[in-house]
């Protein structure tokens, strides 16, 4: 007799890199008519986008109905088809048709975070570091080369909505304030006069 199985649950499991994946199967065995769950070997296989079998990634269950997979195994922004069949120990040639789960990863987004909080009061003499590189994307944590930064700066006063040290003569903007394309900007002492006020505002993407 050729074993059933099915994957419990949801047959769609949407969710994100950093969330571990489990699913649980269940396959039984009709013997004289009642079905029987012992003497059965369960196989999984993942599927990337359905298509591309992806042998590197085993599940880390040491139960075999079960399909565990660590935080950050997979790939954000895409999805996966896990399969599974079950064969009779005694007689492996007979297996079941595949059940199969469909795992959706989303994107999580951006963390963004400028140390030292969201408002700075400094002296003209004093120098200014802003300071973004705990910025990450929640879905690569650990990887920041694939991350690009932007930063703008706008004056609030004494001339609100203009770029910081543009003037309206300036159709160069040599004037304006010179501002790099990495998660740390540093200015010296002097940059900033005493009675300005200015707006910074930062962006990261992938």
């Amino acid at each position: 007799t050729v074993p059933t199985i099915s994957i419990t649950g949801s047959q769609t499991v949407d969710t994100y890199r950093s969330n571990a994946i489990s699913l649980f199967a269940s396959a039984s065995v009709l013997v004289c008519g009642v079905p029987m769950d012992s003497g059965i070997v369960y196989k999984w296989l993942i599927y990337h986008k359905g298509a591309q079998l992806v042998s590197s990634i085993v599940s880390t269950s040491l139960d075999p109905r079960q399909f565990r997979l660590s935080a950050y195994t997979l790939e954000a922004n895409t999805f996966y088809v896990a399969q599974v069949t079950a064969a009779l120990f005694d007689a492996p040639t007979i297996v079941s048709a595949p059940a199969t789960a469909t795992i959706v990863l989303g994107l999580s987004g951006m963390e963004v975070s400028i140390s030292g909080g969201s408002a700075r009061t400094i002296v003209s003499t004093s120098s200014l570091t802003l300071d973004a590189s705990a910025s990450r994307d929640l879905d690569y944590p650990e990887d920041k080369s694939i991350l690009s930064y932007s930063w703008s700066c706008i004056e609030v006063k004494p001339t609100y909505g203009q770029g910081c040290y543009a003037t309206d003569d300036d159709v160069t903007n040599s004037n304006e304030l010179s501002l790099g394309n990495s998660a740390l900007l540093n200015f010296a002492a002097g940059t900033f006069s005493r009675s300005e006020e200015v707006t910074f505002e930062f962006q990261v993407a992938v």
